[in-house]
């Protein structure tokens, strides 16, 4: 990317707001796309459309329907690395984006042109932030974690100090996970640690457990069963949980390599892991078999830093007469400073060939 592209002017409407008029669209389209800037993290808007990747030099705007134009660039220059960015998952606020400036929550407003892009600027940590969370429930409320064993709950209707403060004293917050079934309950993982926090409850968590024999690098909650969890970790593990009983382990993936991410897939029964280091590719997994990896998708050549899914369509119908017409596109970006797009040809695991 030259020095020309990245002072393009800002654009009068978001690209997230514009019509493709690209005649086959990059959603049925297997893609890679190199971007030039030392990013480390990546979001996706409620739409499906566009991409925010974050640096210490701003946030890069990337129009997916029009994926090799020079993104979109929102200058804020910053002597931290970005821990985290997310796109506001809910469409009243498809202009939000929140991000991290070590002790500091950003949310940005993409409408409004820079030095007005910054909205709020959050305090209330007191050591850096290790995760940000929207609420797939209330699209206001905003979760931080933080270095200092601290969970910060924040309502952006009244942004000067934390609505609600969780704190585990015994180690640091290094992800936290909104339930999205649940507005009142909330996950933090510490080290080895889980803690279930109610909302309702301003002490101590509902549920602690200890999932995991190392270090905890990533939880997530199951959409389809929200009493249903799952952790990963440098013991190169996924391990899944109900925790109303979480003396019992559900389900248990084993890799060659420590797990930064893994995620319930938004379709079946599924499974995404993202390894830490040592391998370049993502691996999807069914829970009817969670001995081997159905799909592999390969092609980066230095380590994934995060994937988004891209999704269309609606569902139809309620649990007796459900119908999904949706279809699905994994995108992921390294540390290769590619961003790679994933057409899902069939969500429901039947695999012929290698993706």
């Amino acid at each position: 990317m030259t020095v020309e592209e990245l002072k393009q002017p800002v654009l009068e409407e978001p690209p997230f707001r514009r019509k493709s008029s690209s005649a086959v669209s990059s959603f049925y389209q297997q893609l890679s796309i190199r971007i030039d800037t030392p990013v480390r993290n990546m979001s996706i808007s409620p739409s499906g459309r566009d991409i925010v990747l974050a640096s210490r030099v701003g946030l890069y705007i990337l129009d997916l329907e029009t994926p090799y134009k020079p993104p979109r660039v929102i200058h804020h220059y910053s002597r931290w690395d970005v821990a985290d960015v997310m796109w506001n998952p809910h469409n009243s606020r498809d202009t939000w984006i929140v991000s991290t400036a070590n002790q500091k929550t950003l949310v940005w407003n993409v409408a409004s042109s820079a030095p007005r892009s910054i909205e709020y600027v959050l305090h209330g940590h007191s050591r850096a932030i290790t995760d940000v969370s929207w609420s797939p429930i209330d699209p206001q409320l905003l979760g931080t974690s933080s270095i200092d064993t601290f969970v910060h709950i924040w309502d952006l209707r009244t942004p000067s100090k934390p609505s609600q403060s969780f704190c585990a004293w015994t180690a640091g917050a290094t992800q936290i996970d909104f339930n999205p079934n649940n507005e009142y309950m909330i996950a933090s993982s510490h080290e080895t640690e889980l803690n279930i926090w109610d909302c309702r409850a301003r002490t101590e968590p509902v549920i602690k457990f200890s999932p995991q024999n190392n270090r905890i690098f990533g939880i997530n909650w199951n959409t389809h069963n929200p009493k249903e969890i799952l952790t990963c970790g440098l013991d190169k593990t996924v391990k899944i949980w109900n925790i109303d009983d979480p003396s019992v382990c559900r389900g248990t993936i084993t890799t060659n390599s420590p797990i930064r991410r893994a995620r319930f897939t938004p379709f079946g029964d599924g499974i995404i892991t993202m390894p830490q280091r040592g391998d370049p590719s993502l691996y999807m997994w069914s829970r009817s078999d969670l001995s081997k990896p159905v799909c592999k998708f390969e092609g980066h050549t230095d380590t994934i830093r995060e994937f988004v899914w891209r999704i269309r369509g609606d569902t139809m119908g309620d649990k007796e007469t459900f119908q999904d017409f949706r279809e699905f596109q994994l995108v992921s970006w390294s540390n290769d400073q590619h961003l790679r797009l994933w057409p899902i040809d069939d969500p429901n695991f039947v695999v012929s060939k290698r993706c």
